[in-house]
């Protein structure tokens, strides 16, 4: 496969995405690069303008099969007003910051991944199983891919819904409220994760979230991993403080889902229809 990696937020470190690179390649994958990859402006990978350009000639050319991004951090949303059909001509992957980008170019009608940036593809000296996932995903779809084990959350009836996967990292769905590219999740089953965030700020977030209406209609909101949210004090668990808030919305929740900024961090297809059945949460090809 022709991989093409960009960093459209936070600057990199050219050592571990070029390591990387030469894993993939030992594997019979050929990786290029963005002009500007590694380039800095502040705490980005250089100005809005050529993380753009890369982005864009990433997207529009015809020898790379899919995008894959270096990493989140920041800045991702910088590029929206700028973004148009072509972010929607192949797959793209990523996360957390990224996912800006994945929900943009899932209403565009693109192939949009939730999986590992590229900086976490490789333990030791291999590919990892949730790159290798990322892989397979995009050679032979969804039809295999399932999250089994999920426990039910609050205190709703459990039924099986049917429904587009939305949604990712919470703290960057809820910085796009009040602005164009924060979509519905209407209809859907809505996955979040997060990191790094205190209870206080993932419950603001969420709050925001319901507030703006974007969770209205939400068949079911399904809790990835959390990773490295302390609750400074608070007795409440993360699914009890969720509950309060989707039950005002009838919304039920289910938790353990693998993915995130945790160990596991298994790929799901943005807006590809998937059933919560069981306590397993499986996609449809």
């Amino acid at each position: 496969m022709r991989i093409r990696v960009v960093a459209p937020g936070a600057a990199v470190k050219e050592e571990e995405i070029t390591a990387a690179a030469e894993v993939l390649e030992a594997s019979g994958h050929v990786i290029t690069f963005g002009a500007h990859t590694f380039q800095r402006h502040r705490y980005l990978a250089g100005r809005d303008e050529l993380r753009l350009e890369d982005l864009r000639s990433a997207m529009t050319d015809k020898t790379v099969d899919a995008v894959w991004f270096a990493r989140g951090g920041t800045g991702c949303m910088h590029l929206l007003p700028h973004v148009a059909d072509w972010l929607a001509h192949k797959p793209i992957i990523g996360y957390s910051d990224n996912c800006s980008l994945l929900l943009q170019a899932w209403k565009l009608g693109g192939c949009a991944i939730h999986g590992p940036v590229f900086e976490e593809i490789v333990v030791g000296d291999a590919i990892s199983q949730h790159a290798e996932d990322v892989l397979t995903l995009l050679s032979k779809g969804s039809a295999a891919l399932h999250f089994s084990g999920l426990t039910p959350g609050g205190n709703l009836e459990r039924v099986n819904v049917t429904g587009p996967a939305l949604g990712g990292n919470l703290a960057t769905l809820s910085s796009l409220a009040g602005t164009p590219w924060l979509p519905s999740m209407a209809g859907g089953i809505v996955l979040l994760e997060d990191v790094g965030e205190p209870f206080y700020r993932i419950e603001r977030s969420l709050a925001q979230l319901r507030l703006c209406g974007a969770l209205d209609g939400a068949l079911a909101v399904v809790l990835g991993d959390f990773t490295n949210c302390p609750a400074r004090g608070v007795l409440h668990t993360l699914e009890e403080i969720f509950a309060e808030h989707l039950n005002l919305l009838n919304i039920p929740i289910y938790c353990g889902a693998p993915f995130g900024h945790g160990q596991i961090n298994r790929p799901w297809q943005l807006g590809r229809i998937a059933t919560i059945k069981d306590s397993s949460l499986a996609w449809h090809d």
